[in-house]
């Protein structure tokens, strides 16, 4: 296995955020560990409208290659399947299938995507922001880290600069046109935040994103 440095390319009109590869050699990032867990057990706190946006401008071949991609397939994370969790037997799986189902075509061509989806809080109350990774790379990829800003245009942030990282332990390996789920906690008030994004004042920003190709 090898690390690959991305560069982000950042739409800051909308929420889908992509990382183009580059040849850099590995850079090493101190980052701080940021609780992000995906509860297979979360209840659907309320019905929010998908945060997933396609690119601002799409050039024919690029176009083109979406429409011949292989339809993206949901895979369970490790730490769910490790707990026994069966997909179709899932709330929150279930939910993200009926998502794919609807645009199985979601996912930049040879590129990873981030789609923030819904607030979720689980049995015990604890609040969550689910995110669906989509892997249109030709490899499988595992160890993600990544640096995160994410608000509206009126100045109102759940994250500035928020150091992510999403270990092979929890998310698996993702393999080529496949989606897995991750998220991040997070509070009353950045629920509220969340609440008011939409898709003309998205503000979300990615940088120092990094993975691992399982060769």
């Amino acid at each position: 296995m090898k690390k690959l440095l991305f560069i982000v390319i950042t739409f800051v009109t909308a929420l889908m955020i992509t990382g183009c590869a580059s040849s850099n050699e590995e850079s090493e990032t101190e980052s701080k560990e940021t609780e992000n867990k995906t509860s297979s057990e979360a209840v659907e706190e309320q019905e929010s409208e998908k945060k997933a946006i396609t690119k601002e401008e799409e050039t024919t071949p690029v176009s083109q290659q979406a429409k011949d991609a292989e339809d993206i397939q949901l895979q369970l994370s490790k730490v769910d399947e490790d707990a026994g969790v069966v997909l179709e037997d899932s709330q929150v799986y279930g939910m993200l299938n009926e998502a794919i189902a609807a645009d199985p075509k979601l996912g930049a061509p040879n590129d990873v995507t981030f789609f923030p989806y819904r607030s979720l809080v689980d049995e015990n109350g604890n609040r969550s922001l689910l995110f669906l990774i989509v892997n249109r790379l030709p490899d499988s990829i595992t160890d993600i880290s990544l640096t995160m800003t994410y608000g509206n245009k009126d100045g109102a942030y759940l994250w500035e600069n928020l150091n992510v990282n999403i270990p092979g332990d929890q998310i698996g390996v993702l393999k080529p046109n496949h989606a897995v789920p991750f998220s991040l906690q997070i509070s009353e008030e950045q629920k509220e935040i969340f609440d008011t994004i939409n898709m003309e004042n998205a503000d979300l920003r990615i940088a120092d994103f990094q993975m691992e190709i399982v060769e």
